[in-house]
């Protein structure tokens, strides 16, 4: 007699021993939605006047003589939006000069200073039409007067070059989803986290230009759209973060969530031995039997059994098509289904049926 109870201990992805068993298990057709995360990070969306901090830099000096001359360059890039940027601005904190010559400040090969400095703090203002998408910004000094001899000399403890704007200062970001991203496509999220928000104004989101949200968001915030509401696309999409006058919102840890519809179809397989002697009961005319509890199903198929012997050849013992939930089902089977050796027992679900089983028991 062989006898089992609840479920095996897996020893494969759908195959276990029936030697060690616990549990109940489950057969059939599952759906599960399955997230492909785009996260964009922290930042911050405002309508207001402000400034940015493009670049800076520390303890760096310039020197000019008869003889040879040391030039200073940083370079910073704008990835705000042109559109609303008034103007640039350059701070330099010197640190010691002998203030001997010029210093001379270039942005993008356009002077915007050209004057005696001395020890303290530098502001200079550019002008918007000498800034470009990267911004190279260049310290020189020229040779002294009358002391030509000598050498001009600027110690610098730090430079900040930066910008300043007026108008909606918007996050945009692009992201790619491709033929089968859009087939399988169940519905989309956006999440984040609300970490400051000042003035009375909305947050608006767009994915494609499609409204997706337009109000105050909560701290922890999370919108669920579909694929039509927002024309997603084959290829590259987009999305904006913006607000209104006088209004500003800080968000952390900005992701989009794509998730897809995933079905599977899950078989369980169970291995049992049958010995000379269970065999010899078999062929005397004795049935085996196997029992299970049926714990929960959808009805949306039909339970198959079927026994692969130790040779590898498959034998159907049983469709179950009328059954009920809280019931135990019984099946039969005979020599013929199985042999000498390790036999293995397949639970599987037809159409989308979807069944959970527990108690499992095999007997000759």
């Amino acid at each position: 007699m062989l006898f089992a109870w609840g479920v095996p201990e897996e020893t494969g992805d759908n195959e276990t021993n029936i030697e060690n068993m616990t549990g109940t298990f489950i057969v059939g057709t599952q759906v599960t939605h399955t997230p492909k995360i785009i996260r964009f990070g922290d930042f911050e969306v405002s309508y207001a006047l402000g400034s940015d901090e493009i670049v800076t830099k520390g303890n760096i000096e310039i020197k000019r003589n008869i003889i040879s001359e040391t030039k200073q360059r940083i370079g910073g890039r704008i990835d705000e939006n042109m559109d609303i940027v008034t103007s640039g601005y350059i701070t330099i904190d010197i640190l010691d000069t002998n203030s001997a010559g010029k210093l001379i400040v270039k942005v993008n090969d356009n002077v915007v200073y050209n004057k005696v400095a001395y020890p303290g703090r530098l502001n200079i203002e550019v002008d918007k039409s000498y800034l470009k998408d990267y911004n190279i910004i260049e310290l020189s000094t020229t040779i002294p007067g009358l002391k030509f001899w000598s050498s001009s000399v600027y110690r610098i403890e730090n430079i900040e070059f930066g910008i300043k704007f007026y108008g909606n200062k918007e996050m945009f970001n692009t992201f790619q989803l491709d033929k089968n991203d859009l087939e399988d496509f169940e519905y989309g999220e956006i999440n984040f986290k609300t970490k400051k928000h000042e003035g009375l104004g909305d947050l608006l989101i767009k994915i494609n230009n499609y409204r997706v949200f337009e109000g105050v968001p909560s701290y922890h915030f999370s919108q669920k759209f579909d694929k039509y509401d927002v024309g997603l696309v084959n290829g590259q999409n987009t999305i904006s973060f913006s607000c209104d006058k006088g209004t500003s919102y800080s968000l952390d840890d900005v992701e989009l969530n794509i998730f897809y519809k995933e079905t599977t179809n899950k078989v369980k397989t169970y291995s049992f031995k049958i010995t000379s002697s269970d065999y010899n009961k078999l062929k005397s005319g004795n049935k085996g039997k196997i029992t299970f509890y049926i714990v929960d199903s959808n009805y949306l198929g039909n339970l198959k059994l079927y026994i692969t012997d130790s040779y590898g050849d498959k034998h159907n013992i049983a469709t179950i098509e009328d059954y009920d939930i809280d019931e135990y089902e019984s099946v039969s089977f005979d020599k013929n289904d199985v042999s000498i050796g390790t036999n293995k027992l397949t639970f599987e679900a037809t159409s989308d049926g979807l069944f959970t089983l527990r108690n499992l028991n095999i007997e000759v």
